[in-house]
């Protein structure tokens, strides 16, 4: 059976819900369910063939698509969320943007990127991605065309990178990097972890918070997902800069602590403090594909995806006793965040660590640890019957919606890939000790709002630094306009404490070298 007949399936969902849209509404969620359904039916019948060839492919060697294991398990993993956010709403007439039709249209044109097997493939498959993305965020977003620019800048860097890429390599299929210049390799590098999301090349994308959620979390994954899928090629086969490796390192992890920042902040919001939640876990990707291979970086894609569909599911439904089964489908999400056993995330996670205590980086484990304990925290707050956010009321609470949320959360159990017995202790001490701490955290700590005025201010100086900072920017603001620019964005994200976390960060990773 053809895997492109999958592609021409979900176009097909995107050109029905855009008839509905106009003609018949109430049926969208129907179809969109049914076409999603056979989609994913399908895709699970084509594993039998794999690899195979997509019928997309020419025969130059310049322009192949093929598809292999792991682009064959991203690809599903996404119709499975699809399909899941479909039943979700499957008692939602639509009434405002055409959420099913982008949705639609945007898994359609990821998966040419996804099937990529050369660099001009994956050039080409990014652009067709572009188009849809670009378009849903400006139908859904007010017109602003300054971060309309913003959008379009980051994602034209990441073509031109792989562009640099495909004229420096033999044009050739596959993704075998052994012999490829060390430039191309971190120009490759560099598309990848901004694709994903890397600190601080992600701003930009939070402020897709105001899309409806659903939406919002499409848009977020399918740049994430080709990010992930091309990481896990570069770990698979390259031999990375030690230079690059470790100030990315560094960076990843002051994005896991910003995202664990704004999620504090934002607990009352479900679509950004979600959006900050998914920033956060995006990290461990870039992490692990720095350091751990292959194998990890597509288990903590497999989180992001699923978690995200969780969340999105989950998000404001009221758990008590009555509706104890509600609770199934967030404890695995927030077990999947914090790597605990029997999820995909230890797959990545165990991995990581133990490929740090093996090259004594036991300072980079411990950051990485106290990191993951406030996120617990906070995602323990968000889903607590007396903290979560109210219902959205345009959503049904379905015995169908909870089963998609508990059908992704059953999802993220995996017990492969991880060799048991092989695990160092200390690894497991670090896996299961943070959230211990984060539990323990959320009864200890006082009232919501006087713990983000804690958090907040654990990433500010105190007033004697801030006056050291004002002088610093009153001097620097003679420099020019651009200086002084700069250092206002610089006090929005929190002032020179920013700065300080980076250099300190910097000074943990390269001192323990």
């Amino acid at each position: 059976m053809s895997a492109v007949i999958v592609f021409f399936l979900l176009l097909a969902g995107a050109v029905t819900a855009a008839v509905l849209t106009r003609y018949r509404p109430r049926l969208i969620p129907a179809a969109a369910v049914l076409l999603s359904g056979l989609s994913l039916l399908l895709w699970l019948i084509v594993r039998t063939q794999l690899p195979i060839p997509s019928p997309l492919a020419p025969s130059s060697l310049t322009y192949v698509w093929r598809i292999d294991e792991p682009a064959w398990l991203i690809t599903a993993w996404l119709l499975l969320l699809l399909f899941a956010l479909a039943l979700g709403h499957l008692q939602r007439a639509e009434s405002g943007p055409p959420l099913m039709m982008f949705a639609f249209l945007l898994l359609a044109f990821t998966l040419p990127a996804l099937w990529a097997d050369s660099v001009y493939s994956l050039i080409w498959g990014l652009v067709l991605l572009v188009i849809p993305w670009l378009a849903a965020v400006w139908h859904n977003v007010i017109p602003d065309v300054r971060r309309y620019l913003a959008y379009i800048t980051m994602l034209i860097t990441v073509v031109l990178l792989l562009f640099y890429t495909a004229v420096s390599v033999p044009a050739s299929g596959g993704w075998e990097m052994a012999g490829w210049p060390a430039a191309s390799v971190t120009a490759v590098l560099l598309a990848a972890v901004i694709l994903i999301g890397i600190w601080p090349f992600f701003n930009w994308r939070l402020r897709l918070a105001q899309v409806p959620l659903p939406l919002n979390i499409i848009l977020f994954l399918m740049p994430a997902a080709v990010g992930g899928l091309l990481l896990s090629r570069i770990a698979a086969s390259a031999q990375l800069n030690l230079t690059w490796q470790l100030l990315l390192t560094a960076m990843a992890l002051l994005g896991y602590l910003r995202g664990v920042r704004l999620t504090w902040a934002r607990l009352h919001l479900p679509g950004s403090a979600i959006t900050a939640i998914l920033f956060a876990q995006a990290q461990l990707i870039i992490l692990a594909g720095l350091w751990a291979g292959p194998t990890a970086v597509l288990a903590l894609t497999q989180a992001l995806i699923l978690t995200a569909g969780i969340l999105t599911l989950a998000a404001g439904q009221p758990i008590n006793r009555r509706r104890w089964w509600r609770a199934v489908a967030p404890a695995l999400a927030l077990a999947a965040l914090a790597g605990l056993p029997l999820t995909a995330s230890f797959v990545g996670l165990s991995a990581l660590y133990d490929t740090w205590l093996a090259n004594d980086r036991f300072l980079l484990l411990l950051v990485t640890g106290l990191l993951i304990a406030p996120l617990v925290t906070a995602v323990t707050l968000f889903f607590h019957p007396e903290t979560a956010p109210q219902a959205d009321e345009t959503v049904g609470h379905t015995a169908v919606r909870d089963a998609a949320a508990i059908l992704l959360g059953i999802t993220l159990i995996a017990v492969r890939g991880v060799t048991w017995g092989g695990i160092h202790p200390l690894t497991w001490i670090m896996i299961l000790l943070p959230p211990v701490i984060g539990l323990l955290l959320t009864r200890r700590l006082p009232q919501v709002r006087e713990s983000q005025a804690l958090i907040r201010q654990a990433f500010t100086f105190g007033p004697a630094l801030n006056r050291t900072r004002d002088r610093v920017k009153d001097v620097l603001h003679t420099s020019g306009t651009a200086v002084s620019d700069a250092v206002a964005i610089l006090e929005t994200d929190g002032g020179l404490v920013w700065v300080f976390i980076l250099a300190l960060l910097l000074y943990l990773v390269i001192g323990n070298r």
